[in-house]
């Protein structure tokens, strides 16, 4: 197994101010140590998208003779998987070789007899698919060389990736929309154009939707192309068009379709299982996402309008400084649940026993979704309750939802920001809307019958030393005692 730290930064939708690809940092094992980068797609010589490996990504790696570019066949198509923070897989140390390693992996290459295959085969197949909306992922190749480690004792490697292929990115306009529910007042939000159509050379084709208002569609390079583009929003049509693009290998062209009536919203009420996204925008449930959207989205709807028992002010952030989330208003309008949990599914102590916060409320043990939604306000009470520099000792499973997940899953400002779940939130979350949650397709939010979750609720009972929990998979509330480190976090926003 090789280990391999890799940075991640978000993905930045804009074409200025784009930062530059990190290297990632070195990470011995066995002996070994690599060296990776994973270049963006370029807009000019100096600046370029970030592009980051994420959960799951394969990559497949080849040893090639420096005589003639052979393939070794101790090391042909050894595949590498990125799993929580590593690659895992096996890669053997060969002498006077070159290693080659490409981008996604993919079996069918185990019995070629040239690494050119792949880029051949990668070629014909983009060159003859004109819908690119879920195979966009698998033809966008990219490859990486790096000569072999001196030695065995001394093995290094450098692989840095780049694009074979050029881009063309739609940015689009989205569709303004404004609820109808009057518990909270009007909330007004955004969701993908409703209708969309390209043309490449006068043949339609069909890009991919890499973000809500983002499409891509890969091009074979230093070939020239007549685009148009249309889009639907509400009522009214926008159209674009641009000849004459011809890009190099790895260059990306923006084009982009300015709104005529960007303030004209339709109604449309949210609704639970809606995908909510890292801008704040909106992605209606039932809607299939693909790689680029599950990765943009970050919590699903469980909880429309406000709760009658969450006694929580909305208008009063959780956390200090300027640019921090908060809702502005008093109430709510829906409900968020995470789509992974915190700190890479790791069991944490809820906080010292002995004492209470005063976080309870009564009735709270009771075996329903109904007893207590104030988490936002208990999350407050947490925070105020510990000392300056030892909140995550203090309250580790509420450190870990208020602060380390807002830190490696930023909320939008128009929101609540992330906080720990009342024990009504909770079990209505990863309860009795388990199965929205579990259908939504992306993988990191699916809940196990055996996990069991914190909530932000001292027992009724005894909340000096109880904390209530729950698991996805039992129709009741549990009692846990404070100081042992029992379930999972699975923080919830509301907006």
């Amino acid at each position: 197994m090789i280990l391999l730290t890799v940075n991640y930064g978000c993905s930045n939708e804009n074409a200025h101010d784009i930062p530059t690809n990190p290297e990632t940092p070195e990470v011995p094992w066995n002996g070994w140590t690599i060296h990776t980068t994973k270049n963006g797609f370029k807009l000019s010589d100096t600046e370029s998208y970030p592009d980051e490996f994420t959960e799951g990504d394969k990559i497949g790696i080849f040893a090639l003779t420096t005589e003639d570019g052979s393939i070794i066949e101790e090391c042909k198509n050894l595949p590498l998987t990125y799993r929580n923070g590593i690659w895992e897989g096996n890669l053997p140390f060969i002498e006077n070789t070159t290693y080659f390693a490409y981008y996604p992996y993919s079996k069918e290459f185990d019995e070629i007899i040239s690494t050119e295959e792949i880029t051949q085969r990668i070629s014909d197949k983009l060159l003859q698919t004109k819908n690119q909306s879920e195979s966009f992922y698998t033809l966008d190749l990219m490859t990486a060389y790096s000569p072999a480690p001196v030695s065995d004792q001394e093995k290094t490697l450098t692989l840095d990736f780049g694009h074979l292929f050029s881009l063309f990115r739609a940015e689009v306009p989205m569709q303004k929309c404004s609820t109808t529910q009057a518990e909270s007042g009007t909330y007004e939000y955004y969701i993908a154009a409703n209708e969309t159509h390209f043309s490449l050379n006068g043949d339609d084709i069909i890009p991919c939707n890499i973000y809500n208002n983002t499409y891509g569609y890969l091009l074979p390079p230093n070939q020239t192309f007549d685009i148009e583009m249309e889009v639907k929003i509400g009522e009214q049509i926008l159209r674009h068009s641009e000849t004459g693009v011809n890009l190099e290998t790895g260059y990306c062209k923006v084009l982009t379709i300015e709104d005529k009536n960007p303030e004209e919203a339709i109604p449309r009420d949210l609704q639970i299982g809606d995908f909510y996204m890292s801008n704040g925008s909106i992605i209606p449930t039932g809607t299939v996402l693909n790689k680029g959207l599950k990765q943009s989205c970050i919590g699903i709807v469980y909880k429309v309008g406000p709760h009658e028992k969450d006694a929580s002010d909305y208008s009063q952030p959780l956390t200090n400084g300027d640019n921090v989330p908060c809702i502005g208003q008093t109430k709510c309008h829906a409900y968020v649940i995470a789509t992974s949990n915190a700190g890479d599914d790791t069991l944490y102590q809820w906080g010292e026993e002995g004492f209470s916060i005063g976080t309870s409320a009564e009735g709270n043990t009771q075996n329903n979704d109904n007893t207590d939604w104030s988490g936002y306000k208990y999350s407050q009470i947490i925070k105020a309750q510990s000392s300056e520099g030892n909140f995550k000792n203090s309250f580790p499973a509420a450190y870990q939802a208020i602060v380390e997940y807002q830190n490696s899953h930023p909320a939008p400002l128009k929101s609540s920001g992330w906080f720990l779940p009342a024990i009504g939130q909770l079990r209505n979350a990863v309860f009795s809307q388990k199965e929205i949650i579990n259908t939504s397709t992306i993988e990191t939010a699916t809940l196990s019958n055996n996990d069991y979750f914190w909530s932000s609720s001292e027992s009724e009972k005894k909340p000096q030393d109880i904390v209530l929990g729950v698991g996805a998979g039992y129709d009741y509330i549990n009692s846990y005692f404070k100081e042992v480190k029992s379930c999972y976090v699975r923080p919830v926003l509301a907006f």
